[in-house]
């Protein structure tokens, strides 16, 4: 859970700073979301953009573990409403609460662990 909280904080940094924080960006993600963050990062950045708001999980549940204990699998809940990608100088938008399940995979990398993808579940979840 330390490379999800980890990944959860970069992301926030990441993407509040309009992409331009980008530093330490490999610590808690590899492979997809590495990826992820990192083209995102760019696009915020190119488009004069940031993440308003914030990403949080709601809850947290294991719904997989591999074999040989290198990959797990967490279940979240997270309110899709609670931040916004918005023109630098906007503020977030008022909406109401969109609670969706987010999939999140980590993977051993050496003696660490990271989140190797973040997936969107179309179902809907309680906090």
């Amino acid at each position: 859970m330390v490379a999800l909280d980890g990944y959860i904080t970069t992301l926030n940094r990441v993407f509040a700073s309009g992409g331009t924080d980008t530093k330490l960006i490999d610590e808690f993600a590899m492979d997809e979301a590495l990826k992820a963050l990192s083209d995102d990062s760019k696009s915020l950045e190119k488009q004069d953009q940031y993440m308003a708001g914030e990403f949080k999980l709601k809850s947290r549940e294991i719904s997989d573990v591999s074999s040989d204990y290198d990959l797990i699998s967490v279940l979240s809940c997270v309110d899709n409403a609670a931040f916004a990608q918005v023109d630098r100088g906007r503020t977030m938008p008022a909406s109401e609460p969109d609670l969706l399940t987010v999939e999140f995979v980590a993977k051993t990398d050496g003696d660490d662990w990271k989140v190797q993808s973040q997936n969107l579940w179309s179902k809907q979840c309680a906090p």
